[in-house]
């Protein structure tokens, strides 16, 4: 060591010490009263800065820095200072960048191999003593974490195969610490529990935890995150699962009307995702996930398979849907009033043949009364005569899944007034006799038949206009012939009657009244 420095200190200073420097240049401890003894521990970070303080003495005279290394019991030289200049020893490079400012040493750049034991003497005078202080340091240097390094043994396992991660690091002073990590876009990242530490252990891979992993280091210096790697674990496909739009369903599965666009959709997870094709009864109709029909029609009721395919694991599965097709009877519903219980009841007949399914019908009376049970495709209704107002209206309502709305049928009974008029005509020089009898109107029509003087009913019954035609003869003269007119809503029957002349050369005509059938 260069000991010039000793030239620049002032003379009562230099007689005062010249003695002991020797002893203090070696590091050995001079047998001084009252001196002082400390030790103390510090901790600095390899490639910073730490400050070595030498206690809290004031404007020593002379501070002289010696270190020791670890497994070693020579103590080396490093700084030594007068209190106005210092001087760092040229083989204290190996501790760092090494300064002496007052008493204190700093070193930048802290190299690992500064770690070892500090000693600091420093001398300075009292009342024309010379005293000294012993501070000895214990400097720990700390080495950071470095970033750590993940490793996968397979980033690509099929779902149930194990998988095994590996997280290292270069150095970092112990201990240290690990800690996983997954991020998927669904969860954000989450913390990852099987683990021991830096060994990540995934006995039975599965689809929950694919996603991106990372592995964090730490100690008392730093923390570090290693770059991220993918877990992609190969599945699949589950069995499929199919929706309709629009959605309807019935007994047997899936439904839709006629015209209507209607989109098959397949979902079978699968990791690389699925592959999907479609079959109309056992025909390959389409390639892809979404099936659209633009406008469905009634021959494409059927069975719909969807076959979903994993290409890299060369697995598949397939479901099918039951899917039936609604449209409606051509035309409108028909409201027909009919007179039933000879004429004593009114029937209401409504009806609307074809379509599928079958259509509902009800009828709803407007005004008086409840609604009727639904029936398929003819509905009919029963009143009393008497009961029933003339004029009554009546509705019936049809529906069905193809109808967003229901459609209304509408009927109105009513009786017609005046009463029926009847007439005899001969004709062909009295070879042939025609009955005529008319009484236009209502709803349901007023039905006409004839009978003769004997009662016998003549020809058939008809409505609003009844004409009966017969032979002449010489037995008819003075003969009465009746015209009956009936509805349901009259009480008793109209009749009106014609009688022939005696030498049948004339008709008169009758007109009705009521009287009993």
């Amino acid at each position: 060591m260069d000991y010039g420095l000793t030239r620049n200190l002032q003379i009562r200073s230099l007689l005062k010490i010249i003695y002991i420097l020797p002893t203090v240049a070696y590091g050995q401890l001079l047998p001084l009263k009252e001196t002082k003894y400390e030790e103390h521990v510090v901790k600095g970070v390899r490639d910073r800065s730490v400050l070595l303080p030498c206690g809290d003495a004031a404007s020593p005279m002379v501070v002289f820095w010696s270190f020791t290394k670890l497994g070693s019991d020579i103590p080396r030289a490093v700084a030594i200072s007068n209190g106005v200049e210092s001087k760092v020893e040229r083989g204290s490079g190996v501790l760092g960048n090494v300064t002496l400012d007052n008493s204190t040493l700093e070193i930048e750049n802290l190299k690992t191999a500064a770690e070892g034991r500090f000693l600091c003497q420093a001398m300075y005078g009292e009342e024309d003593e010379i005293k000294v202080v012993y501070f000895y340091i214990e400097l720990i240097v700390l080495v950071p974490v470095s970033k750590p390094f993940l490793q996968m043994n397979n980033s690509t396992p099929v779902e149930g195969m194990p998988v095994v991660m590996t997280c290292t690091v270069k150095e970092g002073t112990p201990p240290v610490t690990y800690s996983w990590q997954r991020y998927t876009n669904r969860d954000g990242t989450v913390s990852v529990a099987e683990t021991v530490e830096g060994l990540l252990n995934l006995t039975s891979s599965n689809r929950t935890q694919m996603g991106w992993y990372t592995c964090t280091t730490q100690n008392e210096v730093n923390s570090q995150t290693s770059d991220r790697m993918y877990l992609d674990v190969i599945y699949g496909p589950d069995e499929p699962v199919i929706s309709v739009e629009p959605f309807a369903v019935n007994q047997h599965g899936f439904s839709a009307n006629e015209q209507e666009e209607v989109i098959l959709t397949c979902l079978a997870s699968s990791n690389p995702p699925s592959h999907y094709i479609w079959f109309y009864n056992s025909s390959q109709v389409y390639s892809g996930q979404k099936y659209v029909i633009t406008r469905i029609s009634r021959t494409q009721t059927g069975i719909y398979t969807c076959l979903a395919q994993n290409m890299h694991l060369n697995t598949r599965t397939q479901t099918a849907i039951i899917l039936t097709v609604y449209y409606l009877p051509k035309g409108k519903p028909s409201c027909t009033p009919l007179p039933a219980t000879n004429f004593q009841d009114l029937a209401l007949r409504c009806s609307w043949q074809g379509g599928f399914p079958p259509v509902r019908l009800r009828w709803l009376k407007s005004r008086w009364g409840g609604n009727s049970t639904a029936t398929y495709s003819n509905a009919t209704q029963i009143h009393h005569g008497k009961d029933v107002r003339n004029g009554t209206s009546y509705i019936c309502l049809a529906s069905h899944p193809a109808l967003r709305d229901e459609t209304i049928c509408r009927t109105t009974v009513w009786v017609p007034g005046g009463n029926p008029i009847c007439s005899a005509v001969a004709t062909k020089q009295n070879e042939f006799l025609m009955l005529t009898c008319d009484w236009a109107g209502g709803e349901p029509r007023v039905t006409l038949w004839w009978r003769d003087w004997k009662d016998h009913v003549l020809g058939g019954l008809k409505q609003s206009h009844n004409i009966f035609v017969m032979k002449s003869n010489a037995t008819l003269g003075g003969k009465e012939f009746t015209c009956v007119a009936a509805h349901p809503l009259l009480t008793r029957a109209t009749e009106c009657r014609v009688r022939l002349g005696k030498q049948m050369r004339t008709v008169p005509l009758g007109w009705g009244h009521s009287s009993g059938a």
